[in-house]
């Protein structure tokens, strides 16, 4: 989406226009909301005669310090407020979508009230993975590291499509996967300075067992057919 700007609340409850990157592609539903605003905004000021549209500009260090100290302040009061609420909020499927407008927002939204929602609609709409009581699907591993790490990946904003396009992406990822090699024990051959073996990181479950599969689906088809390559196993 294109850069633009739409005004915050600062800390002091004044308003002035702050600048905020373009929306990245791995940004939630409430970014995606964000951007939505800020891109409807520009299309309205391109649509009138009499507004002329800035140029694009960047983040300011003191813009992001201020953002980022209000957004973190609300994950604070939220992360404490956890143990005190319940796991599962009393919801019927459809009843939180209706808290929100139908429409797209027709301009700017103060960064304020963006927060509001946040702990208004947004925090208490989620599943509390964090409880101290919840007991399903498998643990979640989020923690003050975790989301201080989701803010350095977010403000680098590359995307590890290949080394070219994210070199310390790729090599940081071959370094800690051999660790985890060790860790776990496993063999030489399973570490990428071997140069036969070496992890790579999954994006999810689904993903890992996919893998698993087809790396089992090709093993057979060796044993069954001693005389294939790995390539024309894997391609059976």
């Amino acid at each position: 989406l294109p850069q633009s700007t739409f005004p915050v609340l600062s800390s002091s409850q004044s308003h002035r226009t702050s600048p905020l990157p373009a929306l990245s592609a791995h940004g939630s539903a409430l970014a995606l909301a964000v951007g939505w605003r800020r891109r409807r905004g520009l299309m309205g000021l391109r649509n009138s005669k009499e507004a002329a549209v800035a140029p694009p500009k960047k983040v300011e260090g003191e813009t992001l310090v201020e953002l980022g100290q209000q957004t973190l302040e609300a994950i604070s009061r939220f992360t404490k407020s956890i143990p005190e609420k319940g796991v599962w909020k009393d919801v019927e499927p459809g009843q939180l979508a209706a808290e929100f407008q139908k429409d797209p927002p027709e301009g700017p939204t103060d960064y304020g009230q963006i927060l509001q929602k946040l702990e208004k609609n947004i925090f208490p709409g989620a599943l509390s993975w964090q409880h101290p009581q919840f007991m399903a699907y498998y643990p979640s591993a989020s923690s003050v590291p975790a989301i201080l790490s989701e803010t350095v990946i977010a403000s680098i904003g590359s995307v590890g499509l290949q080394w070219k396009s994210n070199p310390i992406g790729t090599e940081l990822e071959v370094v800690v996967m051999d660790w985890v090699a060790k860790f776990l024990g496993l063999g030489p051959a399973f570490h990428h300075t071997s140069g036969v073996g070496g992890g790579i990181i999954q994006n999810t479950a689904g993903e890992a067992m996919l893998n698993m599969m087809i790396c089992a689906r090709t093993r057979m088809h060796r044993r069954l057919q001693p005389d294939l390559s790995w390539e024309d196993a894997f391609h059976q």
